[in-house]
């Protein structure tokens, strides 16, 4: 599987990506790992309580094959860093996005600057970012 969203994804955790895109965009855009910790992703994927819905949550093998898609496209906090619950208090996310105006950032609003990313293609931009720093 070839996507523009992220950097190369070892065969390996192939499936695990698309798992991932399966699960997660079928009520949302589905946000690349990289703009969350890893250690937000391993409570968002064993938590019913998912932002006010209530959801089921996976069960093995399929969220182990999440799980280590996850922890290869996301990085760790520091030690004594608190793990965002939420992408715009995410320091990763505005690592990625310096010029975003984090309150206004939620999923619905990746499409204003990333037109495919129903198609998880975060590489593509709105014409107004693609000379962006």
């Amino acid at each position: 599987m070839t996507l523009a969203s992220l950097d190369a994804v070892p065969e390996r955790l192939q499936l695990g990506q698309s798992v991932y895109i399966r699960e997660c965009a079928t009520c949302h855009i589905a946000p690349s790992p990289a703009v969350l910790p890893t250690q937000t992703w391993a409570s968002l994927l064993v938590t019913p309580q998912h932002y006010g819905a209530q959801i089921e949550v996976m069960r093995s093998p399929t969220i182990d094959l999440v799980w280590d898609y996850v922890q290869f496209a996301s990085r760790s906090i520091m030690e004594n860093e608190t793990a965002p619950e939420r992408i715009r208090d995410s320091r990763f996310f505005r690592a990625l996005h310096p010029r975003v105006e984090v309150e206004r950032v939620d999923l619905a609003s990746c499409a204003g600057c990333h037109p495919n990313a129903w198609d998880y293609d975060y590489r593509t931009l709105s014409p107004e970012w693609l000379d962006a720093p």
